[in-house]
């Protein structure tokens, strides 16, 4: 069974903030940029994306 769900989660507040799936394949690498303003994830269907945490916008690398 693959994984393509993202849960982003505010542990101080325990609240869900975001959920989405936008990979088709299993995500395999998730990281912050270290200004926290990106989330960048990478997947084993050969994606990389990046979403603003802002607005949880996303694009395809």
């Amino acid at each position: 069974m693959t994984n393509n769900v993202i849960k982003v989660y505010d542990i101080r507040m325990q609240k869900l903030l975001q959920h989405y799936s936008s990979h088709d394949g299993a995500v395999n690498k998730i990281a912050f940029h270290p200004c926290g303003n990106y989330l960048l994830t990478a997947s084993n269907d050969s994606t990389m994306k990046v979403r603003i945490t802002e607005d949880w916008y996303s694009f395809l690398f």
